[in-house]
């Protein structure tokens, strides 16, 4: 039985345990004895304690393989179900390499692959702790699947091999019980129990799967999972596989090792080379013209049609997007608006546009005139719709500016200069994935459906409040179609248009989904994407799950670095939330490594993956290097008056070192930021609350007093904090002599702000500022409640606020 399988049905307990306790023999393992005491306690008298490995509370067995049992367990501290196996070692040496490849398997983060979490060892057994699969095997699948759909499971596992042989680890007991396609659709191999290195000699395993070297007691390299995976497929069939199968099974189930394929990664380009595939793509290419231009802009490439290919027209195959016409109605609309930022902003937006269009023009005449000697049909049509997608994204920037005000206009240019690279329109390595083809009856509707899309996310790029319900009606549309692989992509965009529009925590649902329907489709970049906003949405829950997404990210390193960037950028984040300040410095250090290499869409956004990084280096070259890196990034593509540039200049600001310096460098981005943005009122509360707080801490009350006084005027409005805005109004009557009105709004704060065991470290930085105040107003215990709080805080956060404030709070107390 599968070590990681949950059962489908009922989750429940079983009364009749009790019954099976009666029967159990004396050699049966006491573990299981207990386990299944407590389960038929359960059922009858209510809840108990469960009996433990570690920190797991065992809830029931579901199996035995590999030398091992699996329960259904409980993890305490993560709050969910896992399967947890245990394997019988009492011999050290046994243990010590039981526990050397649990250790390797839980750094083997592959989707096809069962995540293993935690390795340890409890008295004579060793643990795994593991993903618990919902779901079924491959045995039980194949009963019931279409013959394509079990060559595309079969692949899946495929990979799943390829992976463990790519850091050296042989499965050597692969069979259809040993993998499992769970609820999501994808396949995870699972059991490893007799698992080693490649070439080591172990005559263990199914013997109806067995290699002949296997059976003799032979070196078993990689060639015996391909044997055994060569068997297991054959077998999918009854025996009787299609016939251009055959051949395939027939060599990967030779005597021979050598004369098997070279690797599983041969053998899997062999399964994917099936004639009902290749009709398929023959069929998408042969569409008649009228249909395919829909998606290729006037380029569409049946060989028939070469000799008579059109002139390469690309004026023309890019309006209406783009024509001189809109170009100058674009920037008179842009002149019209009443505010010098905007019209700087709505002239800097045309002229990034204009400049995307020309290179648009080139790419699609160079795309045209290759496509008559391209010897793929397949890779002309891709990039014809590389390029669709790009004229989408020019069409819905265009329109975002042109719909644009005063207030908004800074989104509309973040929306022009976050247009997708061209490059890749041209790149063949980026081009060939193995993302299923729609059906050609839906080619028209995904190339019109695909269009939409593309103009949704230059409305989230550019944070328009009408982007997350124009995503969900994209979504609609793409259920409706079913054409799984667009769901997912429209699902990711719904969820990133949620959190554009500050309603982060309803996207995790959109998100969810958004991977697992990826995955298995093989849509590596927007699985691993998705996954990244999961993380940010999830406040950090979803981090718990990112191993088998860093195995993914890791295929997207060249060709979507900033899918890549993302996803460490994010991780970074959480564990920083979660007073992981080593784990955070080291994602953050991983993203640095992709985002450079990021240079159209996406760059902005990563700028913060410098900063980030920044705040948890000690003070220095390397983090000056960053924090001014993260400025010109911004600077050289949104200009020195973006709020998102003056957001970065406020971060690298607030970092230096120096309190004096911090304060003079934060001045300025701040009043620029009033001045320009009066509607970025939640930024404006947070520059102009740590801007007082420095300035107080430096002994300038004068002007303390004066920035805490316009943070207090600042009116309500989205994600604006309204604790610092009160605070700021006791500090400014404070500093302006009302003691009396000042200490009551501070103790009514600091009744209303006391922090519990579960407050987190980032907010206790207010309660103790609100302490600070009664301290300064006499109360002689306030000081030390506030170093409390600080203290607290700095057990898992080194970030300069709380440094900072720390320091102070001691230069004071030695007064």
């Amino acid at each position: 039985m599968s070590s990681v399988v949950a059962e489908p049905d009922d989750d429940q307990d079983d009364p009749a345990l009790a019954c099976q306790i009666s029967g159990a023999r004396p050699e049966l393992d006491p573990i299981r004895i207990e386990v299944l005491r407590a389960s038929a306690a359960a059922a009858l008298f209510g809840a108990l304690e469960r009996p433990r490995i570690a920190r797991y509370e065992l809830l029931r067995e579901v199996g035995t393989g590999g030398g091992g049992s699996v329960f259904v367990a409980r993890d305490p501290e993560l709050a969910r179900e896992i399967a947890l196996k245990l394997i019988p070692a009492s011999d050290p040496a046994l243990r010590a390499r039981a526990v050397a490849e649990g250790q390797a398997l839980a750094q083997l983060a592959h989707p096809n692959v069962v995540a293993v979490f935690d390795v340890g060892v409890a008295g004579d057994r060793v643990y795994l702790a593991m993903e618990l699969v919902r779901g079924e095997s491959l045995r039980a699948y194949a009963r019931r699947a279409t013959p394509r759909e079990r060559v595309r499971a079969y692949r899946q596992a495929c990979e799943g091999l390829i992976a463990a042989h790519a850091v050296g680890l042989v499965h050597r007991d692969f069979k259809p019980d040993n993998a499992m396609i769970g609820a999501d659709g994808r396949v995870r191999i699972v059991d490893f129990g007799l698992a080693g290195a490649d070439g080591g000699a172990v005559r263990a395993g199914t013997p109806a799967y067995m290699a002949p070297e296997q059976r003799a007691g032979d070196a078993a390299t990689a060639a015996v999972d391909q044997f055994a995976f060569a068997v297991a497929l054959r077998e999918a069939f009854a025996g009787a596989p299609p016939r251009w199968l055959v051949p395939v099974l027939r060599r990967a189930t030779s005597a021979e090792p050598a004369a098997r394929f070279p690797s599983m990664t041969t053998l899997s380009r062999a399964l994917a080379d099936d004639p009902p595939a290749r009709w398929r793509r023959r069929a998408l290419i042969g569409l008649p013209l009228a249909i395919l231009a829909l998606a290729a802009g006037g380029f569409v490439v049946g060989r028939a049609q070469q000799a008579d290919a059109p002139t390469c027209d690309a004026v023309a195959a890019l309006a209406p997007a783009w024509t001189a016409e809109r170009a100058i109605e674009t920037r008179l609309h842009a002149l019209g608006l009443d505010s010098v930022f905007a019209r700087a902003s709505g002239m800097r937006a045309g002229d990034a546009l204009d400049a995307y269009a020309t290179a648009w023009r080139a790419a699609y005449r160079g795309a045209c005139v290759a496509a008559r000697t391209e010897p793929s049909a397949q890779l002309v049509a891709r990039r014809a719709t590389c390029l669709a997608g790009a004229r989408s994204r020019l069409a819905g920037a265009i329109d975002v500016l042109r719909a644009s005000g005063a207030n908004d206009l800074d989104g509309a240019l973040r929306a022009a200069v976050e247009l997708p690279s061209l490059d890749r329109c041209a790149n063949v390595a980026e081009l060939v994935d193995d993302i299923p083809a729609p059906e050609p009856s839906q080619v028209a509707l995904v190339a019109g459906l695909r269009a939409a899309i593309d103009r949704v996310r230059a409305a989230v790029d550019a944070g328009r409040a009408d982007a997350a319900t124009a995503a969900a009606a994209t979504v609609a549309s793409a259920r409706a179609l079913g054409y799984r692989p667009l769901l997912a992509q429209a699902l990711l965009v719904e969820g990133h248009a949620l959190d554009a529009v500050g309603r982060r925590r309803d996207g995790v649902t959109q998100l969810g989904e958004a991977v697992d329907l990826a995955i298995p489709m093989r849509d590596d970049a927007t699985a691993v994407e998705a996954y990244a906003r999961l993380i940010r949405a999830s406040g950090g829950d979803a981090l718990a799950g990112i191993q088998p997404v860093l195995g993914l990210a890791e295929r997207l390193r060249q060709s979507d670095p900033f899918a890549v960037g993302l996803l460490h950028n994010n991780a970074g984040v959480a564990e920083l939330a979660a007073g992981h300040v080593d784990r955070a410095r080291e994602e953050w250090r991983a993203a640095l490594q992709v985002a450079r290499a990021v240079t159209a869409a996406g760059a902005v956004e990563l700028a913060w993956v410098r900063t980030n990084l920044a705040l948890v280096l000690d003070p220095g070259a390397e983090r000056d290097a960053l924090l001014a890196e993260a400025v010109s990034v911004t600077r050289d593509r949104l200009g020195d008056d973006h709020p998102h540039t003056l957001r970065i200049a406020i971060a690298a600001a607030f970092a230096r070192p120096g309190l004096d310096a911090a304060r003079t460098a934060l001045r300025a981005p701040c009043e620029r930021l009033a001045e320009l943005h009066p509607q970025q009122r939640a930024l404006i509360v947070e520059c102009g609350y740590e801007l007082a707080r420095l300035e107080l801490d430096a002994g300038d009350s004068d002007a303390a007093r004066g920035h805490f006084a316009r943070v207090a005027t600042i009116s309500r409005g989205k994600d604006v904090d309204l604790n610092r805005i009160a605070v700021a109004a006791a500090f400014a009557r404070m500093l302006a002599g009302d003691r009396q009105g000042a200490r009551a709004a501070l103790d009514r704060l600091a009744t209303k702000l006391q922090p519990d065991a579960t407050t987190r470290w980032y907010e206790l930085i207010v309660p103790a500022d609100v302490e600070l105040g009664r301290a300064l107003l006499g109360d002689r215990t306030a000081s030390a409640r506030a170093v409390a709080y600080l203290e607290r805080a700095a057990r898992t956060s080194t970030v300069l606020a709380i440094t900072r404030r720390l320091d102070a709070l001691r230069v004071r107390a030695r007064r």
